[in-house]
């Protein structure tokens, strides 16, 4: 991407227009479309500052992960918070708020408990399609990773994306999640 960025002169939002790329037959993504171009001589990539039609939406999440220390002094994800944005205007705020799509996954953390009548509480507040349960750090993760399939964000925002991906990937991988 620096390469790109340097060698292309990008500066700001922009377009980009590809030539001779190949429609990728074994997808990588759930994209919908998905292209493969020869980024060696860059030759197939132009960056074009002429045009002046605004970017078109995109869908943004924006995650918030929390983790505790277990048994083992190992982080063990306890709560996932979510915004999305369905339709993120990247020239301007989005000021709409019931356009945003809220939501807070969370479990027992480790050596904690939780009210008995959990979702009762949450239900008489009206909070229980904003506020999901989840029986351990397993289902967590499942219910996360079934959350970011049905939204596709194009763009995901986190605090620290480094920490948030090595911290999911390897509570991922030791859960041995089946939707990975």
């Amino acid at each position: 991407m620096e390469r790109l960025l340097v060698e292309k002169g990008m500066m700001g939002p922009g377009w980009m227009d590809f030539t001779n790329y190949v429609e990728v037959t074994a997808k990588q993504s759930y994209c919908d479309y998905e292209f493969s171009v020869d980024m060696e001589r860059m030759r197939n990539l132009n960056y074009n500052t002429a045009i002046t039609q605004t970017a078109p939406p995109v869908r943004m999440l924006v995650l918030n992960v929390l983790t505790t220390l277990n048994d083992k002094k190992e982080n063990e994800i306890c709560m996932i918070s979510m915004l999305y944005n369905p339709a993120c205007n990247l020239g301007n705020p989005s000021t709409d708020q019931k356009d945003l799509h809220r939501l807070c996954m969370f479990t027992k953390p480790y050596g904690g408990t939780l009210p008995f009548d959990i979702k009762d509480q949450l239900n008489r507040r009206g909070l229980a399609d904003i506020v999901l349960t989840a029986g351990n750090e397993k289902a967590l993760l499942s219910l996360f990773l079934a959350k970011v399939h049905k939204y596709e964000p194009d763009i995901i925002v986190v605090s620290s994306y480094f920490k948030m991906t090595q911290r999911c990937l390897g509570s991922v991988l030791v859960a041995s999640v089946v939707q990975w």
